[in-house]
């Protein structure tokens, strides 16, 4: 199973975004409410998984010649490679996983300033390390 927060405010924003072809989805909603609504059949493959990344690297335990491999390949070709392997030598997929969102919105906490001057880029990835969903 992997849990994941949507980022928007209501459970209906969410019911819209997956009327769009080809969109993101999981197998279970939550609402803020705590209702849950299965949005998908357990035998159906949704959308909730981006790349693959490579366990090893998070777990530093790496062979040489992967860090090596893994330090000259972008996102797609890492997470081609780590499917090659069995669960639990990679992160589960959208092949192999049950999704569930809970609804909720992320930002940065009071403590926590933007700082000046970054791209937009630098910018999410500064949101993506630092902020915290709502309760």
């Amino acid at each position: 199973m992997i849990v994941h927060q949507t980022g928007s405010s209501t459970e209906q924003a969410v019911f819209n975004s997956y009327l769009v072809p080809g969109a993101n989805g999981a197998h279970f909603l939550i609402s803020k409410q705590g209702t849950i609504y299965q949005t998908a059949s357990l035998y159906r493959r949704t959308n909730h998984v981006g790349n693959v990344r490579a366990r090893c690297l998070a777990e530093h335990r790496c062979t040489a010649a992967e860090i090596k491999q893994y330090s000259k390949s972008g996102p797609k070709a890492i997470s081609r490679t780590e499917m090659t392997k069995s669960v639990p030598e990679r992160y589960p997929s959208n092949l192999d996983s049950i999704g569930i969102e809970i609804v909720g919105i992320a930002s940065l906490p009071p403590s926590k300033k933007m700082p000046p001057n970054l791209t937009p880029k630098k910018q999410q990835e500064f949101i993506n390390e630092n902020a915290v969903y709502e309760e």
